[in-house]
């Protein structure tokens, strides 16, 4: 819509046609970032968590501050080795406003030097319009909602859901997948072998009350053996379904350059119903 230079700061606005939930992901997960700003994002979205972009050649590095979803996010902002932007020396907060069936957008970038002024507005106006067409054309081509899972599978065992918690719930320990190594893990940072192929998530949230836990992508994905480590975020998350039973769900997107959503389904599915086999032999 516009952006304009007030007082030495950027603020760009866009309307989106769709929901702050659905605008708040495309700042906060890595697959979608990269529909519309980059062409890598690593990022950990959480209070001192990395924010990290490359847009062509250039690596950006800073810092969540905050994240409220769906209505607002602040993260540092500044390019690695540069003496005018320094990684993480400026502060961008995005501010997502109900309208009707539509999100209006506020960017505003502060701490930018004065040469950097025209850039960003420039940039932001044009990235914004980006992410506008980004969530119009995912919203067309799913036929849901743009941050809707591309995978879900749902198993019902006939355990008690805190039960089946214990087993998965953990994110440090992998026994219950079948092939899975013991799994290293340094903060919110898993390292396991799967098939032979090392594999690397990044933990985002764990809600032990909600039963349900979501992390990222870290490393390189296996694109032959349909493995877990293709999928750029998923969520775990068992639900109760009466007193002795409950059901375990298993959601991600995916990088459809990678692996397909029928191949990761399967292997998503495979994983579930061994494990519902050797919980309910017990």
């Amino acid at each position: 819509m516009s952006a304009e230079i007030r007082d030495g700061i950027v603020v760009a606005t866009e309307r989106v046609h769709a929901s702050p939930t659905v605008v708040f992901s495309y700042f906060t997960d890595p697959s979608l970032l990269m529909t519309w700003i980059a062409e890598q994002a690593e990022i950990e979205p959480r209070p001192g968590g990395r924010f990290y972009l490359e847009i062509g050649t250039v690596s950006l590095q800073g810092t969540y501050l905050l994240v409220d979803p769906p209505h607002r996010v602040v993260f540092t902002w500044g390019v690695a080795g540069d003496r005018t932007l320094p990684a993480g020396s400026s502060t961008v907060e995005v501010v997502l406003t109900p309208e009707g069936e539509e999100t209006i957008v506020v960017l505003t970038h502060r701490g930018l030097a004065g040469s950097q002024l025209d850039k960003h507005c420039t940039g932001w106006a044009d990235q914004l319009a980006r992410l506008q067409r980004s969530t119009k054309k995912n919203a067309s081509c799913s036929g849901t909602p743009a941050s809707a899972p591309d995978v879900t599978v749902h198993v019902r065992i006939s355990k008690p859901a805190d039960e089946v918690w214990r087993i998965v719930g953990d994110f440090g320990d992998l026994k219950w997948i079948a092939g899975a190594t013991p799994v290293l893990l340094d903060g919110d940072l898993r390292t396991f072998e799967l098939g032979g192929h090392e594999v690397r998530h990044r933990l985002l949230r764990h809600d032990q009350d909600a039963r349900s836990y979501t992390y990222v992508l870290a490393g390189e994905a296996d694109t032959q053996t349909g493995s877990v480590s293709a999928a750029t975020s998923a969520t775990i998350s068992v639900d109760a379904d009466g007193p002795c039973a409950a059901t375990i769900t298993w959601s991600s997107n995916t990088d459809k350059r990678r692996l397909s959503s029928e191949t990761l389904s399967s292997f998503f599915s495979r994983i579930l119903h061994q494990l519902k086999d050797d919980i309910e032999r017990k």
